[in-house]
């Protein structure tokens, strides 16, 4: 039996969850294959390769591109009689997709299990149903698990992204989770729905056995001489100082020492947790401030998290020499364009080792969408089809606002590292000219820039070739945009999914 694992694009931050994926169906003797839609030939793929299974991983911001491969491949998948289903995120919250492609069926939540359980049916020809996490289109019924022990799963396979990729083998990269799930509920963040809708199976946030964690880096790195850092991919790496995290800081002090990247909030960062952290070998964080107004970020985005807090969590990872990486929103519903240039100069004060920011997308099902609408900062009659990056769709702000919105979210990270005396060019000038694709171009080549050497060091492969084939990938990447103007864009006849669905979705919790 032949799977062939569909996602939008291959970038260098390794898909953990196809990669575990493949690794269960490769040990019930399946084979697998891996492609991107914006990357491969994808003709070529389906018709040399022939595969049983089409199996789509989606985020909703990227649920047009797979109706329209699917609908494009329909006739071919229909002459080799391919099932197709779907998991991911966009399928666990917006499960109206099985019937809006006439999907075979979708996986709600973890796959893992699944994804077995349905390759045997096939092979069975058997219908899919009765499948935990699944519903088909011969079973509308929703059986939920969600799974406890972590560890009782093959390694993922790196062979499958490897040969999609083999440049990729040469860089100095490796992806490890140690957890599942995370603690809290920002309104940005459809993980707190998760939590809700798997409640009472368990707790959702899981976390593997130490060893186990261990044994498998070392796997990873015998088999991958390249490995030079190791990102851990978890929502949040370390919540507090607990027998758990002592015992993995020792065990990888002392069988790993190799310097990694994780994700942390700045009221988890304590002196404590940075100095272990910083003893282990880490040398960056991701470390969100999402906005500069205290106010907005207590009461609207729900990331209850003081000035204070921000200030001495960044203070802290500049006293153990960790650099850091922070993102932050502009564009709220509730803001205001003043705001926004609030949030830009804290970032900038905080001195941030590699600062980004972005244009809030609204999507379905997120509670501060619901904000926003309730409010009338969002017409009712929006379809969700703006792209992340684009334009804010809410209301309040001007077409002049929104236009600078956009030069900012490319220029910020730049004139944030840029000597403050520079700040007055920006704000009284370039935010005002209109070269906002010019801007773009200049922002995608600073932030592959400010990555790769503060935050994913020394991970690029000396050979010149394939660096800049990997740099080329990186920055085409970081250069995706509907902003190709300087005009509003009008809102495309789209749908769209790490938000968005057609305008009739049934909610999540209907499910």
């Amino acid at each position: 039996m032949r799977i062939l694992f569909v996602v939008s694009e291959i970038i260098i931050s390794e898909p953990l969850g196809i990669l575990l994926l493949s690794s269960i169906c490769k040990k019930n003797g399946y084979e697998t294959k891996l492609c991107a839609l914006n990357q491969d030939d994808l003709n070529h793929q389906i018709l040399t390769y022939r595969p049983d299974l089409i199996a789509y991983s989606a985020m909703t911001a990227d649920i047009k591109q797979f109706k329209e491969f699917d609908l494009t491949y329909s006739h071919i998948f229909k002459e080799l009689e391919s099932i197709r289903i779907m998991g991911g995120a966009h399928p666990t919250y917006f499960p109206d997709i099985l019937d809006e492609m006439l999907l075979d069926a979708i996986c709600i939540g973890e796959g893992d299990n699944a994804i077995s359980r349905i390759c045997d049916k096939i092979i069975m020809k058997r219908a899919l149903t009765g499948i935990p996490n699944v519903i088909s289109k011969e079973d509308r019924t929703l059986t939920k698990e969600l799974i406890k022990n972590l560890d009782t799963f093959p390694l993922p396979d790196r062979d499958i992204l490897y040969q999609a990729r083999p440049h990729y083998k040469l860089l100095g990269l490796r992806s490890v989770l140690t957890a599942r799930g995370c603690a809290f509920k920002c309104s940005y963040c459809y993980v707190h729905s998760f939590n809700k809708m798997f409640k009472g199976l368990g707790d959702t946030v899981r976390r593997r056995d130490p060893v186990a964690i261990i044994n498998e880096l070392k796997l990873v790195i015998e088999s991958d001489k390249n490995t030079r850092l190791i990102r851990f991919a978890d929502d949040t790496f370390i919540y507090s100082v607990d027998e758990w995290f002592l015992e993995f800081s020792k065990l990888y002090k002392n069988e790993i020492n190799l310097p990694f990247y994780c994700l942390m909030r700045s009221n988890t960062f304590t002196e404590e947790i940075a100095r272990i952290l910083s003893e282990m070998g880490c040398i960056s964080v991701g470390m969100s401030i999402e906005s500069g107004n205290a106010q907005m970020r207590s009461k609207i985005l729900k990331r209850y998290i003081p000035d204070k807090t921000i200030l001495e969590s960044f203070r802290l990872a500049k006293k153990y020499h960790i650099n850091t990486y922070a993102n932050s929103m502009i564009a709220l519903p509730g803001g205001s364009f003043k705001e926004d240039l609030i949030t830009f100069r804290f970032s900038r004060d905080l001195k941030v080792s590699a600062p980004t920011f972005s244009i809030f997308c609204p999507y379905p099902g997120l509670e501060l969408t619901d904000y926003a609408l309730e409010n009338n900062y969002l017409n009712p009659d929006y379809n969700y089809e703006n792209k992340y990056g684009s334009p804010s769709v809410l209301n309040g702000f001007t077409d002049q606002e929104k236009r600078m919105q956009v030069r900012l979210q490319h220029l910020g990270p730049l004139f944030c590292v840029l000597p403050r005396f520079f700040t007055p060019l920006l704000l009284l000038l370039l935010l005002k000219l209109p070269l906002t694709s010019f801007y773009h171009k200049i922002g995608a080549i600073f932030e592959v820039f400010i990555l790769s050497t503060r935050v994913f060091k020394n991970i690029y492969p000396r050979n010149p070739f394939v660096f800049l084939r990997i740099a080329y990938d990186s920055i085409s990447y970081a250069h995706k945009s509907d902003v190709k103007t300087d005009n509003i864009l009008p809102v495309r006849e789209i749908l769209t999914v790490e938000g968005g669905a057609n305008r009739d979705v049934k909610r999540f919790k209907n499910v």
